[in-house]
């Protein structure tokens, strides 16, 4: 993601909590690639997205004060240094007014350096947490191989999804390598639909 989309200017964001956003911010962004972030000129965008946001999100931003620094506005409220944060779960006029009390009134920062996913829960009481469901990519063709992809994070378990390829004679393909396949007509999806 650094070398594809960071350049002076630009904004990048990268989801970091499919396994261990602690991890994923204190080790990965905040050490190993820290001095990349920085030389390429970009900002990085890092998206957490499970848990309890005023629990998650001041050990993250912390975590990259230390790691990237601060400067302070005219406001007098601290501004992190190539990197910001961005929250989509569970997002509503509530829990906005939650963040914000933490990480303004209690932490200092300003609020340039957090961001907010649409979330359904701003516009209908119904998502796809209701049932607890969600389609992931769970395999990917790598190098001849089929490799694993799944999400496991710390924050909170209960969003681990299933790896591996699944095979169900029902399912057809659908797209593969930039080739629409098996595509219905709309007059086909309302057949099926009665």
């Amino acid at each position: 993601m650094i070398n594809q989309f960071s350049k002076p200017g630009a904004i990048y964001a990268v989801v970091s909590d499919s396994y261990d956003i602690y991890n994923a911010v204190d080790t990965l962004w905040g050490k190993e690639l820290r001095d990349k972030i920085i030389s390429t000129g970009g900002t990085l965008v890092i998206r957490p997205d499970s848990a309890d946001p005023v629990v998650v999100l001041p050990k993250l931003i912390t975590s990259l004060e230390k790691s990237f620094g601060v400067t302070f506005n005219d406001k007098g409220y601290k501004v992190l240094n190539n990197v910001r944060l961005l929250w989509g779960d569970g997002i509503n006029f509530m829990s906005i007014s939650s963040i914000l009390r933490m990480i303004v009134d209690v932490l200092g920062y300003s609020t340039d350096n957090i961001t907010f996913g649409m979330g359904g829960a701003l516009h209908m009481g119904v998502n796809r947490d209701t049932y607890g469901f969600a389609m992931k990519t769970s395999a990917a063709y790598v190098n001849g191989e089929w490799v694993d992809v799944f999400k496991d994070p710390i924050t909170d378990p209960g969003k681990k999804s299933k790896c591996g390829r699944f095979d169900d004679p029902r399912l057809k393909l659908r797209y593969r390598d930039g080739t629409l396949d098996n595509v219905q007509k709309f007059d086909e999806v309302r057949a099926n639909a009665k």
